[in-house]
């Protein structure tokens, strides 16, 4: 059992069917260390922080099956979170554990997540590696047919797949973005310097999902 643990919370808006309302999230992740590096250690921890404290902070949570996601991603500057289903607890569990477990990219191990809402009454939904292989992998019928990997799935800040539907066929907005130069690897970041004229960094920002 790891020693090391984080607690958070957060503001979400959730859409569910035709529902629209604020959520409250309180979540707590245990963790162990993968690295003797420092640096990287910090890195890792800092993009935790990062998804959870800030992309999360406020943005609104949709299954992308949801008609409502057709108009709420063209009208709202709020960030959208696209989810496989809709935004129950033990969905957002996964799609947290999953989504960390990719940042960290084998610097930290993420074991277990702990989450509650205010929406479902505080209860408390526990979230570890056994618990994903008896849910099997999480992705939408989108994601198979066009074969992609959903962002939950991926190293990089993205948080959201749009696939709009429309009566001749499905186009796909599949957000692109990268890490702050300070939330890159050390490696990456010497990488960067040897390369400077070439590569253009698409930074994630604080307002409306870019599709």
């Amino acid at each position: 059992m790891t020693d090391l643990s984080y607690e958070c919370s957060f503001d979400t808006v959730l859409v569910m069917d035709n529902w629209i309302s604020p959520n409250t999230y309180k979540c707590k992740i245990y963790f162990d260390i993968e690295t003797d590096n420092g640096d990287e250690q910090n890195i890792a921890f800092e993009r935790i922080k990062v998804l959870m404290e800030g992309v999360f902070q406020n943005s609104l949570f949709i299954n992308m099956h949801n008609p409502l996601l057709q108009v709420l991603a063209k009208k709202t500057e709020q960030r959208i979170i696209t989810l496989p289903t809709e935004p129950i607890d033990v969905i957002m569990a996964g799609i947290m554990f999953y989504k960390l477990s990719a940042i960290v990219e084998e610097r930290i191990s993420i074991q277990q997540i702990k989450l509650s809402s205010s929406q479902a009454d505080n209860i408390w939904v526990h979230f570890d590696l056994d618990f994903a292989d008896s849910m099997g992998k999480m992705e939408s019928e989108y994601h198979t047919v066009a074969k992609l990997e959903p962002w939950w799935f991926k190293s990089d800040p993205v948080t959201s797949d749009w696939f709009e539907v429309t009566k001749k066929d499905t186009k796909m907005h599949i957000q692109k973005a990268s890490w702050e130069k300070d939330l890159q690897w050390p490696t990456e970041k010497a990488d960067t310097k040897k390369q400077k004229s070439k590569w253009k960094p698409t930074i994630i920002d604080g307002g409306k999902t870019q599709h």
